[in-house]
């Protein structure tokens, strides 16, 4: 488990907990943790057991405990469950501790003194189109330059009521680093560094 602890601590912050459910590990019971494609399971701590077909069938005969879990104590993880992945992309879109917000690429406004701003951008990377959050209510001109300084696109003016906005970034064919500049009426500019697929 030691080469593979910062997956299992990973899992554990997405949702998920230990194959054996929230029971103490040494009490030896067979548990569950709440994911169907997951077997009820005594929990494993020790060195690979998968070629002891005994021990690693305790909890239903016949059934194969899964000692390469990730979520799992023993020395042969490698893996989780489609069970789990798709609980914690569940975890990825609840508002629980901003979990849903991991995703999304920060940045704060530059040359905005006079109103702090922050902007939130995704999908960054992105393949065709971008979604920023954070605008108040107003109306906004964009354009997006390359690493060079080079305009790519100009938007002249948009209006927003302080929801999510969608940028059509289509035009860039091109892999890379741009920029995304917005601008409002006062002429303060918050800057988001964008990185194309």
């Amino acid at each position: 488990m030691t080469s593979r602890t910062l997956t299992h601590y990973v899992g554990h912050y997405l949702n998920l907990v230990h194959l054996w459910g929230n029971k103490i590990f040494i009490d030896g019971t067979c548990g569950d943790d709440g994911v169907n494609d997951t077997p009820i399971t005594k929990g494993f701590n020790y060195i690979c057991p998968l070629y002891d077909s005994a021990s690693v069938s305790s909890c239903t005969p016949g059934v194969v405990e899964n000692v390469q879990n990730f979520m799992e104590y023993s020395y042969c993880s490698r893996m989780f469950t489609h069970g789990q992945v798709q609980r914690m992309k569940d975890c990825l879109q609840s508002s629980v501790a901003n979990r849903n917000q991991l995703a999304l690429f920060k940045v704060t406004s530059i040359k905005n003194t006079a109103n702090d701003v922050a902007l939130w951008v995704a999908p960054n990377p992105f393949k065709d189109k971008v979604h920023a959050s954070g605008l108040q209510e107003g109306i906004y001109s964009a354009e997006v330059f390359n690493v060079v300084g080079q305009k790519i696109i100009s938007i002249p003016s948009f209006k927003t009521s302080g929801k999510v906005m969608e940028f059509d970034l289509s035009s860039v064919t091109n892999k890379g680093v741009y920029f995304l500049l917005i601008t409002d009426k006062k002429n303060r500019q918050n800057q988001i560094k964008l990185v194309k697929e």
